[in-house]
């Protein structure tokens, strides 16, 4: 299986990057093994150095833009699974690693390795404490207003051949918050995606193996996110190889989640 990561970063208000540190710490976590690693820019071009490959796109034109070019990426590249990832995390010990090495079920569109929506608000309507493992979460609406967090994904070629060839989503009114309209909002984008593909369930860890978002200066909004932490905290010392050849749980769909 050809395994490829791919770290999307675009400009940001007064020039802050938080590149250097996230493609440190995927390196650390599993990354110097996979020779596949690609960073898709757009706005400056960032100083990246080997082994890492950057592809630029000089126009700033937003994050669901460069979720696709990702996925246009490892189609390109012949890529059997991606590891996406936003360019301001923190991961756990062997995060990449066991990202890699994760078997997805057929039925799982892609998983999730920061669970911002997976287990809690459209699903169950409150944050669900849950043992360690792997967990099948139903998608929940057409609309993708449920779906919250790119920040770090496993992406089957399955799934990133099928969103190529649906195009990217256009922008719906109900990401008026944000600042770009039409630009931003990848994971709503991504939750209407994968609706209209017919997907039924995404994957989700416990605990998290991203361990913190970093930005405090957010390339979509003017709020900062510096220090957010997931539902499911990774434990002092949790090694994310734990999770590799767990049997998978399916979560069930809460009475008023949409279909």
């Amino acid at each position: 299986m050809l395994v490829g990561i791919a770290v999307v970063t675009c400009e940001r208000r007064g020039g802050v990057s938080y590149l250097e540190g996230t493609l440190g710490c995927i390196d650390r976590e599993g990354g110097v093994d996979i020779d596949e690693r690609v960073v898709l820019a757009s706005g400056n071009r960032p100083d990246v150095l080997a082994p890492w490959t950057v592809y630029h796109n000089r126009q700033k034109d937003g994050s669901r833009f460069n979720m696709w070019r990702a996925f246009e990426r490892a189609v390109i590249e012949g890529w059997d699974r991606l590891l996406y990832f936003e360019d301001d995390i923190r991961l756990a010990k062997n995060a990449v690693r066991a990202a890699a090495a994760i078997e997805l079920p057929p039925d799982v569109a892609f998983l999730d390795l920061r669970d911002v929506s997976a287990l809690r608000g459209p699903i169950t309507g409150c944050r669900l404490r849950l043992a360690p493992g792997l967990y099948k979460v139903p998608v929940a609406g057409a609309h993708g207003g449920w779906y919250s967090g790119t920040h770090a994904l496993v992406i089957p070629r399955w799934t990133f051949k099928t969103l190529l060839e649906q195009g990217v989503p256009e922008w719906v009114p109900l990401e008026q918050h944000f600042e770009i309209e039409g630009k931003n909002a990848a994971d709503k984008a991504l939750g209407r995606a994968i609706v209209q593909m017919g997907a039924d369930y995404y994957g989700a860890t416990v605990p998290s193996l991203v361990t913190e978002h970093i930005g405090e200066v957010s390339a979509v909004t003017t709020f900062s996110t510096m220090g957010t932490k997931p539902t499911h905290q990774p434990p002092p010392g949790f090694d994310s190889m734990t999770l590799v050849g767990q049997t998978w749980k399916t979560l069930p769909r809460a009475p008023w989640s949409p279909k």
